[in-house]
């Protein structure tokens, strides 16, 4: 690959990456292994309080102190102005521990994910900061929707992005800043409270770098198995899973299904506490309950294993939100059921699969019901379809585009 004259390497800015919980991880690594694949300068900078296994596996420098306890978002007054000052404090003096410890000079510093809570912090870092410890360009990623698409109106903290990205846009020339998104609702949403061209890039998944000989496991039965992975959630259709097979449960089929749930979820959340709690009363043979955080190993052995992925979000958060998940499920050739509106539905005719109504168990059944009866037709074109999907979603693909902006 070429690279351009100004940039010799990429650094990585990721004060979240803490963990193997949710995809951060998973990101990172998948652009580290094509990065290092091209001979390119890579490093990422990460928490304090990283876990050792990732900084052993990659290039990495702790920079950034311990995030700031998210209770701090349990109150209003926290939520929309003590949590500003608090994060964006905290990303301040990590990019000011960036610039003063590493050479940024003909470097893309990349942000796997900007927010309010980032936006600020950025700002003052650039202006407060001299001109010959600036990277040559830097990248921005908007992953997160801030408007609420079930009852049509924005989220107070938009007021905090407009502000934050006027002010970004005003520098974008001086300090060569570039936004982008993996998702096509969030450029259109953005693209209302924002000058900026937003570039739409494929997501990285990191399937060609997963070892599937390994991880497959041969199968004891011919039930289908239908899973949720993934932090549990009401958000993410828990609930509606869990009334699902209540109701499948007096039906006669309901035995030729097996059900894996991830139920792995904040301690705080005493509904998902409670759901789990009736499961295990209830002991359903043919559902499977796992209750710990994932390792990655394990993560991909369970999609891997998986026939089906349930993944029937709420429409309301996630009509532009992209989901790692369903990128996977694509990528790997698995069916899967999801909301009709999200993201994930209209990238469902790159894939296999059923959509059902917002909040509709009743179709969640219907959905479960159809694809047991024809879950081979609905496997042969999934796994026909996943070659296409990832002709554009994977790192290589991804770099190109990075690189090039």
């Amino acid at each position: 690959m070429k690279i351009t004259e100004k940039i010799d390497g990429i650094y990585m800015v990721e004060p979240f990456l803490v963990g193997f919980k949710g995809h951060y991880y998973n990101y990172v690594k998948s652009l580290y292994n094509i990065v290092d694949q091209k001979k390119l300068l890579f490093k990422i900078f990460v928490p304090k309080n990283c876990a050792t296994k990732i900084t052993e596996t990659i290039p990495s420098k702790r920079v950034f102190e311990k995030l700031p306890d998210d209770s701090i978002f349990n109150t209003f007054v926290g939520r929309y102005f003590t949590a500003i000052f608090k994060y964006n404090f905290h990303m301040y003096n990590g990019l000011k521990n960036i610039s003063n410890n590493s050479e940024l000079n003909n470097k893309l510093l990349f942000f796997g994910t900007i927010q309010h809570v980032h936006v600020f912090g950025l700002i003052f870092w650039l202006l407060f900061t001299p001109k010959s410890k600036h990277p040559a360009k830097i990248v921005l990623t908007l992953r997160l929707s801030i408007y609420r698409y079930d009852i049509k109106r924005w989220s107070l903290i938009s007021f905090w992005y407009i502000i934050g990205f006027n002010l970004l846009f005003i520098f974008r020339k001086k300090y060569n800043i570039k936004i982008i998104s993996d998702s096509d609702g969030l450029v259109n949403e953005f693209s209302k409270i924002t000058k900026f061209h937003i570039e739409l890039l494929p997501i990285p998944h990191t399937s060609e770098n997963i070892n599937i000989d390994k991880l497959i496991e041969n199968r004891k039965d011919n039930r289908v198995i239908f899973t949720s992975i993934g932090e549990a959630r009401i958000n993410k259709g828990f609930k509606l899973i869990y009334n699902s097979i209540e109701m499948l449960s007096s039906q006669e089929n309901f035995n030729n299904i097996l059900f894996k749930l991830h139920c792995y979820h904040k301690i705080n959340d005493k509904e998902v506490a409670d759901i789990i709690q009736i499961l295990k009363e209830k002991n359903y043979s043919n559902v499977e309950l796992i209750e710990n955080n994932l390792t990655e190993e394990e993560y991909y052995k369970l999609l891997i294993n998986s026939d089906v992925i349930l993944i029937p979000y709420d429409y309301g958060i996630y009509a532009a939100n992209t989901s790692g998940i369903f990128t996977e499920s694509l990528s790997f050739g698995k069916v899967v059921v999801v909301t009709k509106g999200t993201w994930a539905s209209n990238n469902l005719s790159y894939g296999s699969g059923l959509e059902i109504l917002d909040q509709d168990y009743n179709q969640l059944v219907d959905a479960i019901q159809n694809i047991t009866i024809d879950f081979e037709k609905f496997k042969d074109e999934a796994t026909s379809k996943s070659m296409e999907w990832n002709k554009y979603h994977n790192p290589d693909n991804f770099l190109k585009m990075l690189i090039s902006l």
